[in-house]
């Protein structure tokens, strides 16, 4: 499931990045469009896009694979038996 995750969030920025810089070249250089409120609008587009999948949502992945890595290797006891996540129950505190 996370490789498709990956896939899909490679996808959408790729195909956006990729329709801002060719809509932002035509815009600028082919067509040299007057009004750059639409230039800005893209690229305020192509910035969040980039900025929100490859910032804060794979940093966000990052983090939750290393605190499942850090919950799986505190649930292990010594002799293999997984320990409750609140602790063993008629021990001493």
């Amino acid at each position: 499931m996370k490789n498709i995750t990956d896939i899909v969030r490679a996808s959408i920025t790729g195909i956006t990045m990729l329709f801002g810089f060719v809509y932002f070249f035509l815009a600028a250089f082919i067509y040299e469009v007057k009004d750059p409120q639409i230039t800005i609008c893209v690229v305020s587009l192509m910035t969040g896009v980039f900025g929100y999948w490859l910032g804060s949502s794979l940093g966000s992945s990052k983090k939750q694979d290393t605190l499942d890595a850090i919950q799986k290797t505190a649930n292990a006891s010594s002799d293999g038996d997984p320990i409750p996540p609140n602790g063993p129950k008629g021990g001493k505190p």
